[in-house]
């Protein structure tokens, strides 16, 4: 491909958000850009597929932005105050379902006293006194010493199942419920009272994109091909000369495709990456263990009201419905469906073996219609079916820690002249997760005390990059 006007041309594997702002800020500083990605649609996890109307956000996903960098300045200019809303306390938005009933909370030890008043205190009052022998025992025997069978079947069964997917390894367990005393009690309320002074301090500006997730993913690619560029989608890399100039080859509509290109980012995961390297080390390749993440089934429905609950997300504290969490779209913003009706997703965590990964779209739609009925006193009638999303990898408990190679794979795709390691993370080598949001490695932000999220950090360290390539071509 020859440079457009004589400018050097960027080939940027990957349309996601950090991908795609790479591409709209180099596209800005006259380069010619040309973006490739695997995908029918760009944005990966961070966009919003269009269906009947409605714009439909894979998961439940809001923005926090730091106000004093560079990102919030962008994402202003690009929606301006008119597409965006702020979200002065997210927290403020979830609620819970827990024994029939909608919590403004989480559950806690108070609603399950109610039928078990007497032996709750008689337990709490032994454990103050007394050493709990936690050697030995599995996590669920654990609780049972902590608080009794009754409230580890009705309290922290569906809490640590609905947090992680499943009951987590007695190490994690013994750091999340300890035995209760006076001074933990005190210690407890001095620390919430120190974490809301910091929050209420914060720089931190959380914020939902009116027109859905994916508006400013549509902004990007507009103004990249405003400026000339290139954005192939369904582009499967086959192999990539790293000389120059670059080659990169790839397969779309079954047919074998090329670009050549200057310089060369990778704005994917980068255990993916590395395979297009061909002399690279082999210690640098690497698959994670798949038994410990969980994929997901996003269903939704379009319902005919306004509003099912007030609030965004309804956490399921309820073994017996086989969503964890249910998302009120429409909440943060009326532009994401018609008129009066609330877009609802019903999310569903299942293993590779799990039937319920092989049902079929109608068998789901039922199986998740009986559910609401259950939860909301809903009429069928009022629940219309919208889509299905199945994505592999999209979950793993926040207790298993990946020690990924990005940051050894990133120096070396930098030690090839011209080429630049965005990067993001997955979990296996498949690819359907290509999402930051997970990401174990250190956060490149300027202030380590607060997690602005995988947004964030996605045109952060895209940022770095940009300042990179232009500081190497001036």
């Amino acid at each position: 491909m020859e440079n457009f006007e004589g400018k050097k041309s960027v080939l940027i594997v990957g349309g996601g958000a950090g991908g795609l702002y790479a591409g709209w800020r180099l596209s800005q500083k006259g380069f010619n850009v040309t973006i490739l990605e695997r995908k029918r649609f760009l944005g990966g996890l961070g966009t919003s597929i269009k269906k009947n109307n409605c714009l439909m956000d894979i998961g439940p996903h809001y923005i926090s932005l730091n106000k004093n960098s560079r990102i919030f300045d962008d994402v202003m200019e690009l929606l301006g105050e008119k597409g965006i809303r702020r979200l002065p306390s997210v927290e403020s938005f979830f609620k819970s379902f827990y024994k029939n009933e909608i919590l403004e909370t989480t559950p806690k030890l108070s609603h399950v006293m109610k039928n078990d008043k007497n032996s709750v205190i008689k337990k709490l009052f032994q454990n103050t006194f007394s050493n709990i022998d936690s050697k030995k025992k599995s996590s669920e025997e654990y609780l049972i010493s902590l608080y009794g069978k009754s409230v580890f079947e009705s309290l922290c069964k569906p809490v640590l199942i609905q947090t992680y997917g499943e009951i987590p390894p007695l190490e994690i367990t013994k750091k999340l419920y300890k035995p209760i005393t006076i001074k933990k009690i005190v210690n407890y309320v001095n620390k919430n009272q120190k974490k809301n002074e910091l929050v209420a301090n914060s720089s931190t500006f959380s914020c939902y994109f009116k027109n859905g997730m994916g508006s400013i993913i549509d902004i990007f690619e507009e103004k990249i091909i405003e400026a000339g560029g290139e954005i192939i989608l369904d582009a499967e890399i086959t192999s990539i000369n790293h000389d120059s100039p670059k080659t990169i080859e790839f397969v779309k509509d079954d047919k074998a495709m090329f670009r050549t290109s200057d310089i060369i980012l990778y704005s994917v995961p980068l255990n993916l990456a590395i395979k297009w390297f061909n002399d690279s080390p082999d210690d640098l390749n690497q698959k994670f263990d798949s038994s410990q993440i969980s994929n997901g089934v996003l269903i939704y429905f379009l319902i005919d009201m306004p509003k099912l609950f007030d609030g965004w997300i309804l956490d399921i504290y309820d073994l017996t419905i086989p969503f964890f969490r249910i998302t009120q779209q429409t909440f943060l913003s009326s532009n994401v469906a018609p008129k009066n009706k609330t877009l609802l997703c019903c999310e569903m965590r299942v293993k590779d073996e799990d039937n319920v990964w092989e049902m079929t779209d109608k068998v789901l739609f039922n199986k998740a219609k009986d559910n609401l009925k259950k939860i909301f006193n809903l009429d069928e009638s009022m629940i219309n079916e919208l889509n299905i999303l199945k994505l592999k990898n999209l979950y793993r408990p926040q207790y298993y820690k990946i020690k990924s190679k990005d940051t050894e794979i990133g120096r070396y795709i930098n030690s090839f002249e011209n080429e630049y390691a965005l990067g993001t993370t997955t979990f296996s080598d498949t690819g359907d997760n290509p999402t930051r949001l997970s990401h174990d490695e250190e956060s490149p932000l300027e202030d380590d005390s607060i997690a602005y999220g995988g947004f964030y950090n996605s045109l952060f360290r895209s940022n770095q990059v940009v300042e990179s390539v232009l500081l190497d071509n001036k």
